[in-house]
């Protein structure tokens, strides 16, 4: 039986009457439109304020009346505050862990040379062990800190001629000392200010001296204080406020009550500076390697004047 609802022959069928379209309307929630023969989702937004979808194309919502540009703003607002919240929380982790890592190097330092039956030096070679491991470990495992260790910071020349500014340093320090000790009326301390001299009481062979105390320190300590704790710090606070407190926690971990006076607060200060300014480890490594050099050899250069 022939079909009643097809068109005559040779007749292409026109649009329903009234304009209608048998496809629903793009712009409605859920609908599905065809171009081109191929089906294609309407767009729809998410109220982030009321929380009702409407097509993407409108301009304002139908549920709350707010712009469509005042909702994408404040979208952009709320991405904005999220990714900040991360990045704090982040940097607050970070810190944590270097606080961590900091309290087990200070224990292990107090253990070292008040508790265990060790020589002081053999101390604090055991000590310099955990901030060897510690920075090794970390080091491999961020690029940031990689990155700031091989930058040199500075131009040639003036790295050539910081380790030089190691003779000021050291000079500072012998008279930092020197005012403690007479001026002050801080004698009874004397016993504590205690440094390279006792490597030198040990009759250790050079090369185990040059390790333990100028290589070790020059370029493990700076990665653990200017690296980790400046470098975390300054995600929390400001630039001076971090530079301050890697100096007092550098002259803390030398558990020298003298010397935390006298010259270790200035070493961390020059150093935490050298790190800020050069954004690199290399200037503070070269300047603290110095200085220990120095202090060894006018050591050495005492012991033997004795």
């Amino acid at each position: 039986m022939p079909d009643d609802t097809a068109p005559p022959s040779g007749q292409v069928p026109g649009p329903p009457a009234n304009g209608a379209t048998n496809a629903p309307a793009s712009g409605e929630a859920g609908s599905t439109g065809t171009v081109a023969g191929t089906p294609q989702a309407a767009a729809l937004f998410r109220c982030p304020n009321c929380g009702r979808q409407f097509p993407a194309g409108n301009k304002f919502c139908p549920g709350c009346g707010r712009s469509r540009a005042d909702l994408e703003e404040y979208l952009k607002a709320k991405r904005r505050l999220a990714q900040t919240d991360r990045e704090v929380r982040g940097a607050w982790n970070r810190v944590r862990r270097v606080a961590t890592f900091y309290v087990a190097i200070l224990v292990l330092n107090f253990i070292s040379a008040y508790v265990l039956p060790l020589d002081e030096a053999w101390g604090m070679l055991l000590a310099d062990s955990a901030i060897i491991v510690v920075s090794l470990c970390w080091f491999f495992s961020d690029d940031v800190l990689r990155v700031a260790s091989f930058r040199p910071g500075f131009s040639l020349g003036l790295l050539l001629f910081l380790p030089l500014t190691a003779l000021l340093t050291y000079a500072v320090t012998v008279a930092n000392n020197h005012l403690m000790l007479t001026a002050l009326g801080l004698g009874d301390f004397a016993e504590h200010v205690k440094g390279t001299e006792v490597f030198a009481e040990l009759r250790l062979p050079w090369p185990v001296l040059l390790v333990s105390i100028c290589v070790v320190p020059g370029i493990f300590e700076e990665v653990f204080f200017r690296g980790l704790v400046q470098g975390s710090l300054e995600k929390i606070m400001t630039g001076r406020e971090a530079l301050l407190v890697q100096a007092v926690v550098f002259a803390i971990a030398h558990l020298n009550a003298a010397g935390f006076f006298t010259y270790l607060v200035f070493m961390g200060l020059y150093l935490g500076w050298l790190r800020r300014s050069s954004k690199s480890l290399i200037p503070g490594m070269l300047v603290h390697f110095s200085h220990n050099l120095i202090a060894l050899l006018a050591s050495h250069h005492g012991n033997q004047g004795t």
